[in-house]
């Protein structure tokens, strides 16, 4: 049996029960450590088909490069495949004379400003 309230649900599941496209803000990057690094970076939901690569020819790869101690703003052109969240996921790759080598990827939001470190552990971000 419907109630009088049925209505007012079904708009308020439309309203915020559907994904909406959510705004981009450019997100800056900064690389901690002594060695320099590339970045391919994905919307979220595309990256969950990316295989990536043990090692690459940094001069036959798109991906983003960030030297030593040095920063890189991010803006939503720079991201690969569209989901229309501000959800990505950043694969990182340590650089090595002329090949590049995958370590570790990392789920973020664009609200984000990105500090990557390296430890005893390996790479982590703040």
């Amino acid at each position: 049996m419907w109630s009088h309230k049925a209505p007012l649900f079904i708009f308020v599941f439309l309203l915020f029960g559907c994904s909406a496209r959510v705004d981009f803000q450019d997100v800056d990057i900064k690389n901690n450590h002594t060695e320099t690094i590339m970045v391919d970076i994905w919307d979220l939901e595309s990256s969950n088909m990316v295989d990536p690569n043990p090692a690459v020819s940094v001069d036959e790869v798109s991906f983003l490069q960030i030297n030593s101690m040095n920063s890189l703003t991010v803006s939503k052109s720079d991201i690969k495949g569209d989901s229309g969240s501000d959800q990505f996921r950043l694969f990182l790759y340590e650089v090595r004379e002329d090949s590049a080598f995958y370590k570790k990827s990392f789920s973020v939001s664009s609200s984000q400003e990105i500090n990557i470190h390296h430890g005893a552990d390996g790479y982590f971000i703040d």
